[in-house]
């Protein structure tokens, strides 16, 4: 058996690649990024050994894929490259989004279609896909309509939609996954990853017996960590069969009040100031996600979370930023 994974370099990339090493102990693990390995993903990388192979890809250059694709015959294919951008990025380079997002996917899955020995392909997508006013008054599941506002949820709502046809097409086994708000180990920022979570700024800026100054307590999200991301995708990867196209992946829904309290019980104090100008980190009522059920996730894979909110919370406290050892 051989995995391939895209976007491997990245902060979701590198957790994927890491459980997907611990669930197929001795099956080659082909770790594809656009851009060379950093210190994070070198070290994790090495960790795993001789079969976790680091290549250069660009998921936009069609050629390239299939070469790469032709080269290593993957029999499961987990597409995590992507970009996250901010407003800015999005007003900036609209194209470029869109070229990776859903262009990227596109040529994975004619890659995969053309190898015989793809058996599933996996594709991270995001609950960004939801547009204002969906999910904000309760829990919504898989069958609602999300409405994506931005281009970025633009495009993972077409990836989703691309992938499920494709699956329907060639008779692979497919689906796409929505992420929430990722936090944990190996995150720092990236070509394709500017931004970081709330909980890894209030970690930075409360370091060093430093105050945390923090804004928007009230403001509700989904939490999930990136190591029980990492075990979730391997339990799906090993699944005999998958039930649906999409599903919600997606952790505790807790308040940033909440969240700056499980900190705090780690060791790293904050305080809270009205103006959000004033923040080390600030959450506005516009970082309100909606609500995404996990309900569908649970019942075919088991729990999304191996343990509480407020472990994971101590757990990232206690390493060093950008930490690959587990």
């Amino acid at each position: 058996m051989t995995i391939l994974v895209t976007g491997a370099g990245g902060f979701v990339g590198c957790h994927i690649v890491e459980a997907l090493a611990r669930a197929f102990p001795g099956e080659l693990l082909v770790a594809a990024d656009a851009a060379p390995p950093d210190a994070v993903a070198t070290r994790l990388f090495g960790a795993i050994g001789e079969r976790c192979l680091a290549v250069p890809l660009d998921v936009t250059d069609r050629h390239a894929v299939a070469t790469v694709v032709s080269a290593y015959r993957p029999t499961l294919v987990v597409h995590a490259a992507a970009v996250t951008p901010t407003p800015e990025q999005e007003r900036a380079n609209p194209i470029r989004i869109m070229d990776v997002n859903l262009g990227g996917l596109a040529c994975v899955l004619d890659a995969a279609g053309r190898s015989p020995g793809v058996r599933r392909v996996l594709s991270i997508s995001s609950t960004g896909v939801f547009g204002p006013g969906v999910g904000v008054d309760g829990p919504v599941d898989e069958t609602v309509d999300p409405r994506p506002s931005h281009l970025y949820g633009v495009s993972k709502r077409a990836g989703e939609d691309l992938l499920r046809r494709w699956c329907e097409l060639t008779g692979v086994s497919g689906a796409s996954f929505r992420l929430g708000t990722i936090f944990g180990r190996h995150e720092r920022p990236t070509p394709h990853r500017g931004r970081l979570s709330a909980v890894a700024n209030l970690l930075a800026a409360g370091r060093g017996g430093r105050v945390a100054v923090l804004h928007g307590g009230a403001v509700v999200r989904d939490w999930l960590d990136g190591d029980d991301l990492g075990d979730a995708m391997a339990r799906v990867a090993a699944a005999p069969s998958l039930a649906h196209p999409v599903y919600n992946l997606v952790g505790e829904r807790r308040s940033f009040g909440d969240i700056a309290a499980m900190a705090a019980a780690a060791g790293i104090a904050s305080r809270w100031v009205d103006d959000p100008a004033a923040a080390d980190v600030a959450l506005l009522a516009s970082d309100v996600r909606a609500e995404a059920s996990p309900a569908r996730f649970v019942a075919e894979f088991g729990p999304v979370a191996r343990a509480p909110l407020s472990d994971a919370i101590r757990r990232f406290a206690a390493a060093p930023a950008g930490e690959a050892a587990a």
